[in-house]
């Protein structure tokens, strides 16, 4: 197995050194990479491994993972985007990369890398550094067993690894040290544990019983207090300066949101709920770990029963609002569908001052969608078969949808790989949506392409000559 090491520091060396004495890696299978000459020849004297410095040569990143079976990326978190992006072309398709930057998603890390690259995202603690760390370990859709193992065996040496589900990864109550206060703000947006180490570069606790007392304290503070999230969810969103797009609707929320996310690739740094974060919990989350130079932001707002939708639309205070559809679910809460439209309609109630409502047209509620719109002074656009945002084509090949579509006056192709006619209508209302906030439509177009449906939401595969659409989840 070949490892490559992007940015080796304290707390990848760590790692490596672990992984050199746990004999998961041989030193000669090991390429690493520094900013500077100086360090290079540290690292190198230190670990054993060829380490090469981007001070001498400006592609050293790209001659370092051309032959790699794993990426262990090490840069910090702000600089993750656009390393990822200036290395996609030169990784290998089974090639699996590792991040263990606070902040970034799986999902902000598979928009700019080539589409079903593996990803496993990794968050270490600092007693990693004397090999007593816990490592919590969230691997990727594509991910395979062995590829897993792999991953496992290189953070065994240094520490306990725990398997864990990526949203388990991010909190908003975090240790101070490392990349964590470029991520949160103390007080402001989430809470800090201060932590006093021994003075090695080692980050070891002075004091090991009071800092997990400290850390334990702060967790409960915050979730015991709803009202506080909120409030660290408001001040996440006052910091932010760039747009903010939020997405609701009956079916469809999730996909769409992350449909939003991969057409944004490209376009600066995009922040985006993950999983299904679109609660009275999940929407302040998500404000509140909005890094402040974001230049869009999409939130998923979801809801059970009446009155939720708009004062999560009022935190999050966005420039667009789309809605995907309205159907019959949470139907008990509402007692007939007119009910649900207006509580989806609610949304726009947040908008910003001439904000951007887009609609679904053809349906029996539309009227009520956009006198809701209409109420909240904002800019409408309808999309579907007809409105202003109309899918004007849509067929299959290949098991993948060939689309065109007109978005105002503009006319923008696309593929979408899966199948189903919703989908389409979805990805036109993304585009109309995206470009109310000012993004490049026809750029956006040619990113989702890279779009896969979640799991259990239609994604196409093909099993010896029969092609299986995975649409087990239907809500």
């Amino acid at each position: 197995m070949k490892l490559t090491i992007l940015g080796l520091g304290t707390m990848t060396g760590a790692i490596l050194a672990g992984a050199l004495e746990a004999s998961a890696v041989r030193a000669e299978d090991v390429t690493a990479t520094t900013r500077s000459a100086a360090s290079a020849e540290k690292a190198a004297a230190q670990h054993g491994v060829t380490v090469t410095s981007q001070e001498r040569d400006e592609r050293a990143n790209h001659a370092a993972v051309a032959e790699a079976d794993i990426v262990l990326v090490g840069v910090k978190p702000k600089d993750m985007v656009a390393t990822l992006t200036d290395l996609a072309p030169s990784l290998r398709p089974e090639t699996v990369v590792v991040s263990v930057a606070a902040g970034v998603t799986a999902a902000t890390m598979a928009a700019v890398l080539p589409a079903g690259q593996p990803i496993v995202r990794t968050m270490p603690n600092t007693p990693l550094t004397v090999g007593s760390g816990v490592v919590g370990m969230a691997p990727g859709p594509g991910v395979t067993e062995e590829q897993t193992t792999a991953v496992r065996a290189l953070f065994e040496g240094s520490g306990l690894v725990v398997p864990v589900a990526e949203e388990q990864l991010s909190a908003v109550v975090a240790t101070a040290t490392g990349g964590i206060p470029e991520v949160v703000v103390d007080g402001e947006t989430g809470r800090l544990v201060e932590i006093e180490q021994v003075d090695d570069g080692s980050g070891t606790p002075l004091d090991p019983e009071k800092f997990v007392s400290d850390f334990a304290a702060a967790l409960t503070d915050v979730l015991s207090d709803p009202e506080r999230a909120r409030e660290m969810g408001r001040a996440g969103r006052k910091r932010m300066t760039g747009k903010v797009i939020a997405i609701t609707g009956s079916v469809g929320k999730t996909s769409t949101k992350d449909m939003a996310r991969t057409a944004l690739a490209g376009q600066g740094r995009i922040h985006a709920a993950e999983a299904s974060y679109n609660n009275h919990w999940g929407v302040p989350l998500t404000l509140a770990r909005m890094p402040q130079d974001a230049d869009f932001a999409i939130i998923e707002i979801g809801m059970n029963h009446p009155g939720e939708i708009a004062p999560l639309s009022r935190l999050a205070r966005p420039h667009v609002a789309m809605i995907t559809t309205v159907a019959a679910a949470h139907l008990e809460a509402f007692g007939a569908i007119e009910g649900i439209a207006r509580e989806k309609g609610s949304i726009f109630e947040g908008l910003e001052p001439i904000g951007h409502a887009i609609i679904p047209e053809d349906l029996p509620v539309t009227q009520i969608l956009r006198d809701c719109a209409d109420a909240a002074g904002s800019l409408v656009m309808g999309f579907g078969r007809d409105g202003q945002a109309k899918l004007v084509q849509a067929k299959t090949e290949d098991g993948a949808l060939k689309c065109r579509a007109r978005i105002g006056g503009e006319t923008v192709d696309f593929t979408l790989q899966t199948t189903g006619t919703h989908f389409a209508m979805n990805a036109v209302g993304v585009l109309a949506a995206l470009a109310a906030a000012g993004a490049d439509v026809k750029e956006a177009g040619k990113r989702l392409g890279d779009w896969l449906p979640p799991k259990g939401r239609g994604a196409v595969e093909d099993l010896a000559g029969l092609r299986l659409i995975d649409d087990a989840k239907r809500a």
